[in-house]
């Protein structure tokens, strides 16, 4: 599948409210430090949107490190048997403005002690359905080695 078919579909997993989702990111001494129930927004412009909600979280700290340095991160979202991968680069951390004020709103009416440091903007370089039928097949149609001996009986 094309990468914007790909982002389609992320778009509408991430209105399944089953949605799991995890964000990756690694620190300075390559230490990598994962998310998981990550809140994720598709714009329409194909870039995905990141709430993070403290100022001095660790992700906070590499996600400003690979906007700065242009340090890749890493996305993961599942939904039923729907799963897909991805990686980009952050390009930009809303903490005023337009973006920052309806999601700021948005979280507020969920919970009035919400707080958001800032809606993180990530360019999706890459993205893979990694969905465990799919890759069953593709593994099987490339590498029929690989299958255990049990399994050509």
């Amino acid at each position: 599948m094309s990468k914007q078919v790909l982002i389609q579909e992320l778009s509408r997993l991430l209105q399944d409210p089953t949605v799991d989702s995890a964000l990756g990111t690694v620190g300075e001494t390559g230490i990598p430090t994962v998310v998981l129930g990550t809140e994720f927004f598709v714009t329409e412009s194909g870039t995905l949107l990141y709430r993070e909600p403290l100022e001095s979280s660790i992700t906070t700290l590499n996600l400003t490190r690979s906007l700065w340095f242009n340090r890749p991160v890493a996305f993961s979202v599942r939904a039923g048997d729907s799963r897909l991968h991805g990686r980009g680069v952050p390009v930009q951390a809303h903490i005023t403005g337009d973006v920052f004020a309806a999601h700021y709103r948005d979280l507020r009416a969920r919970d009035p002690l919400a707080d958001l440091a800032a809606v993180w903007e990530i360019r999706i370089d890459n993205i893979e359905d990694t969905s465990p039928l799919l890759q069953r097949r593709q593994e099987d149609e490339r590498r029929p080695f690989f299958r255990h001996l049990d399994r050509l009986l």
